[in-house]
C-alpha cells in the first residue's frame, strides 16, 4: 500500500510538471479540451473501465501539433493514476502503463520528460 501511495504520486508530480511546463497551468483539472467529443469518448470509457480502449483512441487521435490529444493523454493518466493498483490490473492495466504511457505520448509531441524523472 505505501508503495502504491508513493506512486500514485510520483506520477501525479510528473503529470503536474509537464503540464506546468507545456500549458502554463497548475493541474489536470485546469485543463479544457476544445475537442470535445473525444473527451466526452475518454470519460465513457473510463467510466466503463476500458482504460486499454481509451489509451487507443488517444493514440489514434495523437497528430503533430495537436495539443489537445497531448492534454487529453494527461488528464487521461492523472485519472488513472487516481485508481488502487487492484482497480487498474482487474481491468489489465498497470502502474508502469500509466508512466510508458506519459513517456511514449510525450516524446510523440517532442518531449523529454526524463529530465524530470531523475
Amino acid at each position: 500500500m505505501l508503495h502504491e501511495d508513493w506512486f500514485m504520486r510520483q506520477i501525479s508530480i510528473l503529470i503536474d510538471a509537464i503540464i506546468n511546463l507545456v500549458f502554463k497551468k497548475n493541474e489536470p483539472t485546469d485543463i479544457f479540451l476544445n475537442d470535445v467529443e473525444m473527451d466526452q469518448q475518454l470519460q465513457s470509457l473510463i467510466l466503463d473501465k476500458k482504460f486499454c480502449e481509451a489509451e487507443d483512441l488517444l493514440y489514434e487521435r495523437m497528430a503533430p501539433g495537436d495539443g489537445d490529444t497531448l492534454k487529453a493523454a494527461l488528464k487521461f493518466y492523472a485519472e488513472l493514476a487516481q485508481l488502487s493498483d487492484t482497480d487498474l490490473e482487474s481491468h489489465d492495466f498497470s502502474r508502469e502503463e500509466i508512466e510508458q504511457g506519459i513517456s511514449d505520448i510525450t516524446k510523440a509531441y517532442g518531449l523529454d520528460i526524463d529530465f524530470l524523472r531523475e
